[in-house]
Order: structure tokens, then C-alpha cells, then sequence
């Protein structure tokens, strides 16, 4: 029994632990990149600008902080690996998100269809939206989100594994990780037959 306790006690010292360093990473982070910067261009990569409103940013920003504190990897890290958004590519559909920046200016390449007079108040928002996140005042409005994407993502998922949740008014779709067996095992890392650990299921999939 004494065994048991001390190993519980393990675990919650190791998940403090863990904790305690993905804070650091993010606190160093920002002295040399502007985590806020890229986060709040996810978000409108993402969802819109208007996700700023609805929530969906935050569960965004949310599921990016979960997998960062999963993988032990700083949130950004997490953000420009798994955010399609982020991703420089000569294909990019929107490649102004990428110049959006803090001094309100219209990013290289805006569509001129678009009135950035219109949305330079709507990136004001997610700026301050993205920094409140980064001091911690913002409410993951979904908990259990380990995994988001758009209907085209869905193919990539094992069902056996994802559970979507309903009831959300985004663009996006959001997932928990819900195996079909659940073990003891998972507390210390390893599964039971035909699962995958939870930290797997962090690093995986990628948008």
C-alpha cells in the first residue's frame, strides 16, 4: 500500500515537474520570439479573425499548450509544427498571414478585396486575446481537446482512438483522445494492446 502511495506521489511530482518546465521554455521563448505574434497568426490561419469571439482561438491556443506540456516542447514549437497556417510554403492559400505583425500595419500580400481598415480592429482583439492566454487568463473553453482540424483532416484519424466533439459552433473540428481501453499503464507511459500512449497521441497527427 505504502508502494502505491509513493508511486502516485512519483507521478504528480514528475507532472509538476514537466509543468514547471514547459513554463520556463515558454518565458524564454518569448525574450527571443514573439510566441504571442505567432500564435495570434495561427489563430486567424486557423479559424478567422473573428475566432477571437467565438472561442474557437482559445481552444486552439489551448490545444497547443496541452500537447506542448505532453511532448515537453515549448508552446511555439508545438504551434509552428502542427499550425498548416504557420507553414512557409510556396502553396500557401493565404501567405499575408504570415506578415500580419503588432504594428497594426497591412500585411505584404492582403487580398485587396479584403478592407484591412475592417480587421485591423479584429487582429487589435486577437493580439490582446493571445496575450491574455500567455498570462494565463484565458478559460480553455474545451477541456478534453487534444487534437483539432478541418473536415479535410478527418481521413486521418482512427476513431478507435478520437472522439469528436459536438456541439461546437467552429470551423474547425475539435477531438479528445478517448481509447477504447483504458489501463493503468497509461499513468506511467506504456499501453495496453492496440492503443497508443497519450503522449503518441500528442505528437500525432500533424495538420
Amino acid at each position: 500500500m505504502r508502494f502505491k502511495y509513493w508511486l502516485v506521489a512519483v507521478i504528480l511530482a514528475m507532472g509538476v515537474f514537466i509543468i514547471s518546465l514547459v513554463s520556463r521554455a515558454e518565458e524564454r521563448e518569448s525574450h527571443l520570439i514573439d510566441v504571442g505574434l505567432w500564435l495570434a497568426r495561427s489563430c486567424v490561419g486557423e479559424a478567422g479573425f473573428a475566432s477571437s469571439e467565438t472561442g474557437e482561438c482559445a481552444s486552439i491556443l489551448h490545444v497547443y499548450r496541452k500537447r506542448a506540456k505532453l511532448s515537453g516542447k515549448p508552446i511555439y514549437e508545438v504551434a509552428r509544427k502542427y499550425s498548416a497556417a504557420l507553414k512557409n510554403r510556396e502553396d500557401h492559400p493565404n501567405r499575408w498571414v504570415l506578415g500580419l505583425n503588432r504594428e497594426m500595419k497591412k500585411p505584404a500580400g492582403w487580398q485587396p478585396r479584403l478592407s484591412w481598415r475592417v480587421h485591423r480592429p479584429w487582429w487589435e482583439i486577437m493580439l490582446e486575446l493571445v496575450d491574455d492566454f500567455l498570462s494565463g487568463k484565458v478559460k480553455d473553453p474545451t477541456p478534453t481537446a487534444l487534437h483539432y482540424g478541418g473536415r479535410m483532416d478527418k481521413h486521418r484519424l482512427s476513431t478507435r482512438y478520437w472522439r469528436r466533439l459536438g456541439g461546437l459552433p467552429f470551423l474547425n473540428i475539435f477531438y479528445e483522445y478517448s481509447p477504447s481501453r483504458w489501463h493503468k499503464g497509461y499513468l506511467l507511459g506504456y499501453s495496453p494492446p492496440g492503443a497508443v500512449s497519450a503522449s503518441r497521441a500528442a505528437a500525432a497527427p500533424e495538420k
